[in-house]
C-alpha cells in the first residue's frame, strides 16, 4: 500500500508488472525478510518507482501483515468488516480523495504497526480493490459493480 495505486496519474499501473518482479510476486514472506542489499537493488531498478521511504513501508507492511496473521487476523476481513462486508458507493462526482472509511482504516493501520498508510494513499487503495465504488455518475460500470458486487 505505499506505493498509492493513482500514483502519478496511473504510473504505478503502468509499473504493476515491474513491481510485481522487483518485489517477488508481491510475497510478504519475502518481503519481510528484505535486508539493505534488497533495499539497494530495489533502489536500482528503474523499471519501478525508486524511493527509499517507500520501499521501507512495503517490508513494514509485510510484516504487519504477517503480524496480523500471527494473531488470527485475516487482512481481507479485517478490510471488509469496515465496510460491512458490501462495497461502499461514492458521491458519483470521482474527485474524493479521502474518505470517512479510508480515515478509520488508515488509522487502524498504523494502531496495527502498518507505514505510509495516510487516509489519501488508504482511500485511493479502497478504490483501486473496489471497495469504494467512485466511478463518476454517468459511468457505465458504477451501477455494473455495485449490482453484482464486484
Amino acid at each position: 500500500m505505499a506505493f498509492r495505486p493513482d500514483y502519478l496519474g496511473g504510473q504505478f499501473c503502468l509499473k504493476r508488472d515491474a513491481f510485481r518482479e522487483a518485489f517477488e510476486g508481491f510475497v510478504p514472506e519475502h518481503i519481510a525478510e528484505y535486508d539493505e542489499a534488497d533495499i539497494e537493488r530495489l533502489l536500482g531498478n528503474a523499471a519501478i518507482v525508486r524511493s527509499r521511504i517507500k520501499i521501507r513501508a512495503a517490508i513494514q507492511n509485510a510484516k504487519a501483515y504477517l503480524e496480523m496473521q500471527r494473531h488470527g487476523e485475516d487482512f481481507s476481513t479485517f478490510v471488509w468488516k469496515m465496510v460491512d462486508d458490501q462495497p461502499l458507493k461514492g458521491d458519483g462526482t470521482g474527485s474524493a480523495t479521502r474518505s470517512v472509511t479510508g480515515d478509520r482504516l488508515s488509522k487502524e493501520l498504523k494502531n496495527r504497526g502498518f507505514s505510509f498508510v495516510g487516509p489519501v494513499i488508504v482511500h485511493a487503495w479502497l478504490q483501486a480493490t473496489g471497495v469504494i465504488n467512485d466511478h463518476e455518475a454517468q459511468c457505465f460500470l458504477r451501477d455494473v459493480i455495485t449490482a453484482d458486487g464486484n
